[in-house]
């Protein structure tokens, strides 16, 4: 059976070049995708003169708006020879350790229920970048399209990230050894009654707990150049842009907080404890390492909304306070990213909800275009504000572009 997925190549230098001189031609048209709401529910009755568009805070002329839905788009005024490309293409990045059961149904779901014949379809796995030939949802049963997806998939999980979860299986080694002193099968003279692990010294374990998390961190953060090297290869792109990110979000194994209150007691006086220990506390819950401004800046410059899908996240009722706070600031930041882009990040749902609540949205939204009353490729981001006169509605758009 021929592959239906077929690398992706950056594209070179004067291609680049050559789109860009394009775009100048053109880019005092700029497009905004908008999607109102009220009490949750799209608001589908505006016209051309409901809307109010600003640029760095000041009003500017719109062109044009379409009304886009699922079947077709309406003209709302005025007429003009513009017909915009409302092509759909997909972009599925994946930061993962494991392909879990609910990541195999989300991509399930994904294949089987949104990708049409006519949409573009990429997916950037930790390993390669795959494109779908446009050929393949004609000519492949989409039965056959996820098995070969779960079998791309588990392939590049597995080639992918073996020091960060050989350095996990150790913590979770190391923890279930170190078990809670009032626990079951507890014995020894240390630590409350428990004698160390497989004969090593509580400051053994401690140090390598540490420098175990210390290894976790550098392997797990995310390759942001890359991530923008893609977003900067995919401005160029026509149609109707849309990112899914996928984020295995995993708490860390935690050794018994009564066991650490025991050592650091009998260790009264050491400051390299007291060091260890604080370090390890910002350590529990992995975390989002990246310029959030800037990586929503570019993926809104490039019209592409960018929804995240979070999963494997632990209870919140199993959190100390310092993981609670933690976990409250990662999912503002991550809020604050999609909406930059003109996505939203609803909470407290699973991956494949988030996923179908996503979906629920791309395909009714207004086009709105305007020309700038100034404009300048200085390279500078421009700020974009979208209203609707004399009402309260929420809107969602992308925050801005960088002129060029």
């Amino acid at each position: 059976m021929k592959p239906f997925l077929s690398g992706v190549c950056f594209l070179g230098l004067a291609v680049l070049v050559s789109a860009q001189d394009t775009l100048r031609e053109i880019s005092i048209q700029i497009p905004v995708q908008v999607r109102v709401y009220s009490e949750g529910m799209f608001v589908d009755n505006l016209g051309l003169d409901d809307f109010e568009l600003y640029e760095g805070g000041k009003r500017q002329r719109i062109e044009a708006v379409y009304h886009v839905r699922e079947k077709g788009l309406t003209n709302l005024g005025p007429q003009v020879s513009l017909v915009p490309d409302i092509s759909r293409s997909f972009y599925l990045f994946f930061e993962i350790a494991d392909y879990t059961p609910e990541l195999r149904a989300s991509v399930r779901y994904f294949v089987q229920e949104v990708v049409r014949p006519s949409d573009s379809l990429t997916i950037i796995t930790p390993k390669h970048a795959y494109r779908l030939k446009k050929t393949a949802p004609q000519n492949i049963p989409k039965a056959e399209l996820t098995r070969q997806l779960d079998a791309l998939f588990e392939r590049d999980t597995l080639l992918s990230n073996p020091e960060y979860r050989a350095a996990v299986a150790e913590l979770k080694a190391l923890v279930s050894l170190a078990v809670d002193p009032d626990s079951k099968g507890a014995q020894g003279p240390e630590l409350g009654g428990q004698a160390p692990p497989s004969g090593m010294s509580w400051d053994a374990v401690i140090t390598r707990y540490s420098s175990l998390l210390t290894a976790v961190e550098k392997l797990r953060k995310i390759d942001e150049r890359r991530l923008l090297d893609y977003v900067e290869m995919l401005r160029y792109q026509e149609g109707q842009k849309f990112a899914f990110f996928f984020y295995q979000r995993e708490p860390l194994p935690r050794i018994a907080a009564k066991l650490l209150d025991d050592y650091i007691r009998l260790n009264q006086g050491r400051r390299d404890v007291i060091r260890t220990l604080t370090y390890m506390q910002n350590f529990h819950n992995r975390d989002f390492h990246v310029d959030e401004e800037r990586l929503a800046r570019a993926f809104a410059s490039a019209s592409i909304l960018l929804h995240f899908m979070v999963f494997d996240m632990p209870e919140t009722d199993g959190l100390t306070d310092i993981e609670a706070r933690n976990l409250t600031d990662f999912y503002g930041r991550l809020e604050a990213i999609s909406s930059l882009s003109g996505a939203s990040f609803p909470r407290d749902l699973t991956a494949l909800e988030l996923l179908k609540e996503a979906v629920g949205r791309l395909d009714q939204y207004y086009l709105v275009y305007y020309t700038p009353s100034y404009y300048a490729g200085d390279g500078k981001f421009k700020s974009i504000e979208v209203r609707v006169k004399d009402r309260q509605y929420r809107l969602v758009h992308r925050a801005g572009y960088v002129s060029e």
